[in-house]
């Protein structure tokens, strides 16, 4: 008999920007696919937020409820929310990946606040620009979050 797991998630949707609205609330209603352990996971989604656009694509910010259907007789909740995270769906033009999962208070995801890494300054214009989209993402952070920046020289890395 399958087992039913309800969680909360935050989805990540990477569209083509020539996508009409209509396309987009159609595809934003409700959405069924297959996790990558043969799970059926069904999505009725919430808020959708567009929040960061680039190289032609635009990406949305979706919160939803899913319904996690196994096959196992005893749910387990750790390996619902990790099979999640770890798919990605296939949706008309584009992608949906899930960047948090919440039960029962506890948060599955990225771990941690902060993020490390190292990156080359490149300008533009007069700007310096330092792109970690998808640190960023990884994160659940999206345009308008605020964040803190610190820059330092790495030793060693030379130019």
């Amino acid at each position: 008999m399958p087992s039913d797991i309800s969680l909360f998630v935050l989805c990540e949707i990477m569209l083509p920007s020539e996508i009409s609205d209509d396309e987009l609330a159609e595809l934003v209603n409700s959405y069924s696919g297959t996790a990558d352990d043969g799970a059926k996971v069904s999505f009725e989604f919430g808020r959708v937020t567009e929040w960061s656009p680039w190289g032609g694509d635009v990406a949305y910010r979706i919160e939803a409820w899913a319904e996690y259907s196994s096959n196992a007789s005893t749910p387990d909740i750790d390996a619902a929310a990790e099979s999640i995270l770890a798919s990605e769906f296939r949706l008309g033009k584009g992608t949906m990946t899930v960047r948090n999962v919440k039960y029962g208070g506890r948060s599955y995801g990225p771990a941690g606040d902060a993020v490390t890494v190292e990156k080359r300054i490149s300008n533009q214009g007069n700007s310096l620009v330092v792109c970690i989209t998808k640190e960023a993402m990884a994160m659940g952070l999206g345009r308008g979050d605020r964040v803190r920046i610190t820059i330092e020289r790495c030793p060693g890395c030379g130019r």
